[in-house]
Protein backbone atom coordinates (compact mmCIF):
# COMPACT_ATOMS: atom_id res chain seq x y z
CA UNK A 1 0.00 0.00 0.00
CA UNK A 2 1.50 3.07 -1.36
CA UNK A 3 0.95 6.28 0.82
CA UNK A 4 1.08 10.48 -0.13
CA UNK A 5 4.74 12.03 -0.25
CA UNK A 6 5.60 15.28 1.63
CA UNK A 7 6.26 16.94 -1.49
CA UNK A 8 2.47 15.62 -2.73
CA UNK A 9 1.10 16.66 0.11
CA UNK A 10 2.88 20.40 -0.39
CA UNK A 11 2.04 20.75 -3.88
CA UNK A 12 -1.90 20.62 -2.81
CA UNK A 13 -1.48 22.57 -0.16
CA UNK A 14 -0.08 25.07 -2.30
CA UNK A 15 -2.92 24.61 -5.14
CA UNK A 16 -5.35 25.33 -2.13
CA UNK A 17 -3.63 28.30 -0.89
CA UNK A 18 -3.79 29.93 -4.58
CA UNK A 19 -7.08 29.05 -5.22
CA UNK A 20 -8.13 30.69 -1.95
CA UNK A 21 -6.46 34.05 -2.61
CA UNK A 22 -7.94 34.00 -5.87
CA UNK A 23 -11.84 33.56 -4.26
CA UNK A 24 -11.51 35.72 -1.09
CA UNK A 25 -11.43 39.12 -2.70
CA UNK A 26 -14.17 37.87 -4.71
CA UNK A 27 -16.52 37.43 -1.82
CA UNK A 28 -19.17 39.98 -1.62
CA UNK A 29 -18.84 42.50 0.55
CA UNK A 30 -15.24 42.68 0.68
CA UNK A 31 -12.74 45.64 0.54
CA UNK A 32 -11.76 45.35 -3.05
CA UNK A 33 -15.23 45.29 -4.49
CA UNK A 34 -16.54 48.48 -2.82
CA UNK A 35 -13.31 50.20 -3.51
CA UNK A 36 -14.02 48.96 -7.33
CA UNK A 37 -17.12 50.16 -7.53
CA UNK A 38 -16.39 53.53 -6.11
CA UNK A 39 -14.01 54.12 -8.34
CA UNK A 40 -16.31 53.15 -11.60
CA UNK A 41 -19.24 55.87 -9.71
CA UNK A 42 -15.99 58.45 -9.79
CA UNK A 43 -15.19 57.35 -13.53
CA UNK A 44 -18.93 58.32 -14.36
CA UNK A 45 -19.23 61.26 -12.70
CA UNK A 46 -15.98 62.59 -14.42
CA UNK A 47 -16.99 61.43 -17.49
CA UNK A 48 -20.51 63.40 -17.44
CA UNK A 49 -18.48 66.54 -16.32
CA UNK A 50 -15.98 66.02 -19.16
CA UNK A 51 -18.92 65.89 -21.31
CA UNK A 52 -20.49 68.75 -19.97
CA UNK A 53 -16.99 70.91 -20.83
CA UNK A 54 -16.58 69.78 -24.04
CA UNK A 55 -19.99 70.05 -25.43
CA UNK A 56 -20.52 73.23 -23.37
CA UNK A 57 -23.69 72.18 -22.15
CA UNK A 58 -25.23 71.06 -18.80
CA UNK A 59 -25.10 67.08 -18.31
CA UNK A 60 -26.91 65.25 -15.03
CA UNK A 61 -25.48 62.42 -13.23
CA UNK A 62 -28.29 59.89 -11.76
CA UNK A 63 -27.79 58.06 -8.78
CA UNK A 64 -30.15 55.40 -8.40
CA UNK A 65 -29.73 54.05 -4.77
CA UNK A 66 -31.42 51.08 -5.66
CA UNK A 67 -30.29 50.18 -8.29
CA UNK A 68 -28.95 46.15 -8.90
CA UNK A 69 -25.16 47.72 -9.64
CA UNK A 70 -25.39 48.71 -5.64
CA UNK A 71 -26.89 45.15 -4.54
CA UNK A 72 -25.30 44.60 -1.07
CA UNK A 73 -23.96 47.73 -0.84
CA UNK A 74 -25.40 50.65 1.36
CA UNK A 75 -25.64 53.55 -0.80
CA UNK A 76 -25.72 57.33 1.00
CA UNK A 77 -26.34 60.57 -1.69
CA UNK A 78 -26.26 63.84 -0.22
CA UNK A 79 -26.83 66.60 -3.13
CA UNK A 80 -29.02 69.43 -3.76
CA UNK A 81 -32.59 68.88 -3.09
CA UNK A 82 -33.80 70.48 -6.48
CA UNK A 83 -31.69 67.99 -8.07
CA UNK A 84 -33.52 64.70 -6.88
CA UNK A 85 -36.04 63.89 -9.58
CA UNK A 86 -37.88 60.83 -7.36
CA UNK A 87 -37.67 58.50 -4.40
CA UNK A 88 -34.04 56.93 -3.70
CA UNK A 89 -32.85 58.98 -7.21
CA UNK A 90 -30.47 61.61 -6.84
CA UNK A 91 -28.56 64.35 -9.53
CA UNK A 92 -25.64 65.78 -9.67
CA UNK A 93 -25.56 68.86 -12.72
CA UNK A 94 -21.93 69.55 -14.29
CA UNK A 95 -22.07 73.19 -16.05
CA UNK A 96 -20.18 74.05 -19.22
CA UNK A 97 -17.67 75.58 -16.78
CA UNK A 98 -16.63 72.64 -14.78
CA UNK A 99 -18.47 73.29 -11.64
CA UNK A 100 -21.09 70.98 -10.64
CA UNK A 101 -24.26 70.97 -7.95
CA UNK A 102 -21.61 69.11 -5.60
CA UNK A 103 -22.58 66.47 -3.52
CA UNK A 104 -21.49 62.87 -1.58
CA UNK A 105 -22.41 59.40 -1.98
CA UNK A 106 -20.94 57.14 0.38
CA UNK A 107 -20.88 53.34 -0.67
CA UNK A 108 -21.08 51.22 2.59
CA UNK A 109 -20.31 47.45 3.07
CA UNK A 110 -19.15 45.25 5.74
CA UNK A 111 -18.09 47.66 7.85
CA UNK A 112 -16.24 49.58 5.29
CA UNK A 113 -17.31 52.92 3.96
CA UNK A 114 -15.76 54.79 0.77
CA UNK A 115 -17.22 58.55 -0.41
CA UNK A 116 -17.34 59.56 -3.88
CA UNK A 117 -17.29 63.51 -3.75
CA UNK A 118 -18.30 66.06 -5.83
CA UNK A 119 -16.96 69.61 -5.57
CA UNK A 120 -19.64 72.42 -6.04
CA UNK A 121 -17.23 74.81 -7.44
CA UNK A 122 -14.79 73.00 -9.28
CA UNK A 123 -16.53 70.18 -9.92
CA UNK A 124 -13.58 68.14 -9.50
CA UNK A 125 -14.23 64.29 -8.08
CA UNK A 126 -12.60 62.59 -5.30
CA UNK A 127 -12.72 59.18 -3.68
CA UNK A 128 -12.22 59.00 -0.01
CA UNK A 129 -12.34 56.06 2.15
CA UNK A 130 -14.28 56.72 5.69
CA UNK A 131 -12.85 55.76 8.41
CA UNK A 132 -15.74 53.89 11.32
CA UNK A 133 -14.64 55.77 14.71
Amino acid sequence: MRGFTLIELLVVLVIIAAVTAMAVPRLPGRGAELRAEAHRLAAGLRTTRGEALVGNVERVFLIAADAPRFAGLTVTVTAAGEESPAHRVAAIRFFPDGSSTGGLVTLAAAGRRIGVAVDWLTGRVAVHEAQDG
